[in-house]
Formats: structure tokens, C-alpha cells, sequence
């Protein structure tokens, strides 16, 4: 019963980026090998804004995920991010869109706001995915053994 109504949930799945394209491509993939995405909200720091927009083109022709955006935050400022996050969560939620996070990629302060913000606008999950043997970093998902990563829900 539970596949069947998120298979009709629009789905907006919110990920921080960073510099290491493979971990955001890796996260979003572990996803749809279960679920759907409508909408990919990708939160990034000014440092980082030309990776964002390399993944958003990724997800666009490999995933067929069309509606893209692009989020700037401060990853120096987790108070200011929480804010504007959760305000980017109010706006989707309105829209009646279940909210997907995944904390895996980017800095740890964006990782952090994104976790706060999800606790406090009580996102649908939040997502982790877990490498049991780092020697995988920068490695894509499908090339990872099944048996050395996990996606974790943290809010289960």
C-alpha cells in the first residue's frame, strides 16, 4: 500500500552539494533505486555554485528529474541557512509536496542546517548515505557493493 501512494506523493528531495559531485549523484541515485523525485532542490555555497549546476545538468539528462533548483546558502552562517531552508520547506510543503532530505554531501555546517531545518518543518525523512568502507568515496553508487552502503533514514 505504501509504494502505491508514494508512487501519486510529489516528492521534492533537498540535498546540500559540495565539491565532490560523485557524493550528491550517489545520494540522489540510492533514492530513486527506491523512490521518485519531482522536484531536486540543490543547496549550495557560492564555492561551490559551478559543481551545483554540473549535477543539476547530471540529474537533468541521466535522472529525467526537470525541475531543478539551485540554492544558495552560507555555509559559514547556520542560522541565516536554517532560515532560509525552512522557508524553501514552508514553500514546498504549501505546494502539498512530501520533503526528502539527504545530509550526505557538502560542508558539515550545511549538512547541519539542513538537518535543523528539517527537524523543525518535520520533513517526511532524512536521509544519510553511509559508506561502510570510505575506500568508495568518489566512487558512483551502481559501482558500490550493496553490501558497503546503507541509506539511512535518521528520523526512523
Amino acid at each position: 500500500m505504501e509504494t502505491m501512494k508514494s508512487s501519486i506523493d510529489k516528492v521534492t528531495y533537498i540535498i546540500t552539494t559540495g565539491i565532490t559531485p560523485e557524493a550528491v549523484i550517489s545520494s540522489i541515485w540510492a533514492y530513486l533505486d527506491k523512490e521518485h523525485i519531482n522536484k531536486l532542490i540543490l543547496l549550495s555555497s557560492e564555492k561551490a555554485l559551478d559543481k551545483a549546476e554540473q549535477i543539476a545538468d547530471i540529474t537533468k539528462e541521466v535522472f529525467g528529474i526537470s525541475l531543478v533548483q539551485i540554492e544558495i546558502i552560507d555555509e559559514t552562517e547556520i542560522r541565516s541557512s536554517i532560515q532560509k531552508i525552512t522557508e524553501i520547506m514552508s514553500k514546498e510543503k504549501n505546494e502539498g509536496n512530501k520533503i526528502i532530505v539527504d545530509i550526505t554531501p557538502g560542508r558539515k555546517t550545511m549538512s547541519i542546517a539542513l538537518y535543523a531545518a528539517a527537524r523543525e518543518k518535520n520533513a517526511d525523512k532524512i536521509l544519510y548515505l553511509h559508506l561502510k568502507d570510505t575506500s568508495y568515496q568518489r566512487t558512483l553508487y551502481p559501482e558500490i557493493p550493496k553490501s558497503q552502503v546503507n541509506l539511512v533514514n535518521l528520523i526512523e
